[in-house]
């Protein structure tokens, strides 16, 4: 990018002085947190927060993964949503997935994909998860208008529903957004973007008829386009934490192959 030199060697100075302290703090085996992550559809884990999910995995924090929706109204082919065989399909995708991580729990909110909506009673079912699983940390969502880069109607429900029930439980947890255009936090997730590219691949559905790689893959790259698109809010936001490793790879790009981004509250 033209002009980035000199600020992206202001970032990795950054990152160099925090990230230590920082990656001590979030992930020390010592320091097991439970872990709620809210999906609104079958595939948005891997798509947004795969990696990191992995590495709580890695780290043996007990994990929940609340899908909001069974993904019916999302395929690229067009065969299976006329058969109206689409969520028992999206349903076996995601509890493959699943599978292959013993000890994830994966629960189902049943809410129409494409019709999400805030209510007393999406409200009170999350904020019963909540209650019941006591989670320490909770991943879910940015909101549009300026926050997030991904303004689909489910995604912005589900985090106002979420932010609503954690508030009406009055417990005290750490909140982690998203597909944010304003990150505070980078998670290094190197280790884990085989694996998270393989489980991408069980969703099937979501495959492109004619095209290879699969078209959730397309959609992740496009993701890590968009973020690498708001570099200068990294560059502006005095509260950055860094967990990169290898600290020189941040000097390639604002936010470098490998990591993963949140707004963390």
């Amino acid at each position: 990018m033209r002009g980035a030199g000199p600020r992206c060697a202001k970032l990795c100075r950054r990152q160099a002085r925090m990230a230590p302290e920082a990656a001590t703090e979030l992930y020390s085996p010592a320091m097991s947190q439970r872990v709620q992550i809210y999906s609104p559809h079958p595939d948005d884990v891997e798509i947004f927060v795969g990696g990191t999910m992995l590495r709580h995995y890695h780290e043996h924090d007990p994990i929940e993964v609340v899908m909001a929706t069974r993904g019916e109204g999302g395929t690229v082919n067009p065969w299976i949503k006329r058969r109206g065989t689409l969520p028992a399909i999206r349903t076996r995708e995601a509890e493959a997935r699943f599978a292959r991580l013993p000890g994830v729990r994966l629960r189902w909110l049943d809410w129409p994909d494409g019709g999400v909506r805030q209510s007393e009673e999406t409200v009170g079912q999350v904020a019963e998860l909540i209650a019941a699983g006591e989670p320490d940390l909770v991943y879910l969502p940015d909101h549009p208008k300026g926050r997030s880069f991904y303004d689909h109607p489910d995604h912005a429900e589900t985090a106002r529903i979420v932010e609503a029930a954690v508030a009406r439980t009055g417990r005290r947890l750490r909140l982690r957004h998203y597909h944010t255009n304003r990150p505070n936090l980078l998670v290094d997730v190197t280790a884990f973007e085989v694996a998270n590219a393989a489980a991408l691949r069980l969703y099937a559905t979501q495959y492109a008829l004619l095209a290879n790689p699969p078209l959730l893959l397309w959609r992740r790259e496009l993701v890590r386009w968009l973020m690498l698109r708001r570099w200068s809010d990294w560059k502006n936001n005095p509260r950055i934490h860094g967990t990169i490793n290898n600290k020189s790879s941040v000097c390639n790009l604002p936010v470098a192959p490998g990591t993963e981004a949140f707004r963390e509250q």
